[in-house]
Parts: structure tokens; sequence; C-alpha cells
């Protein structure tokens, strides 16, 4: 696929953590990254896997590798969703396609 015509937003929000005097690690601010992206199929083997595994694929995305590789993002926020990243899979050199699930909340 090509095109590059969708955005998501990459987050992360490990690199800002801090460790307190009690040895306690807590979330830093997110980083979040803009970037290009392209909407990737996602075949009913994968959707029927995930059922089975618990998450809900709310999607996949491919994203350029050098953009995705350049932080540890494990969060996402697509057409306005907060998702959790639950795989990377390198297609080749040049691109990354993200497994997006529902992200789960304990607020």
């Amino acid at each position: 696929m090509s095109g590059w015509s969708d955005t998501i937003v990459l987050r992360d929000v490990i690199s800002n953590a801090t460790v307190d005097e009690r040895g306690i690690e807590h979330e830093g601010d997110p980083v979040d990254t803009e970037v290009f992206c392209n909407p990737w199929y996602t075949g009913l083997d994968a959707w029927a896997t995930a059922a089975q595994l618990g998450p809900k694929i709310a999607a996949r995305v491919e994203v350029k590798t050098l953009e995705f590789e350049e932080r540890p993002y494990t969060q996402a926020v697509y057409h306005g969703t907060e998702l959790d990243i639950d795989q990377s899979s390198r297609q080749g050199l040049e691109s990354t396609i993200l497994t997006l699930s529902e992200h789960a909340r304990n607020e």
C-alpha cells in the first residue's frame, strides 16, 4: 500500500518515567509524535487469533520504520481513540505494521 494519506499519533510513555527515593517508578509526561500511516488490512485469521487471546484488534496500520524506531512507543492515538501497540512487524527496510488494540484503563 502507498499514499501515506492518514496520520497516527505514536505515544512514548516510558522515556520520561522517573523513579522516586523509594525506588517506585512513576509515569512521566508522554511524548507524542504524529506520523503518516496507511491503514492495513486485518484478515479473518488475525481477528480470530486475537479473540482467543483476549485483546480486540482495533486497527492495523503501516508506518515508516525509521519513525517508529525513534522512541520506545507503546501506545497510539488513531482517529481519536487511545490504543495499545500490541505488536510491530517490520515489512522490509522501510515499513512496519503496527497491530493496535483497545487500551485497558485503570481510571
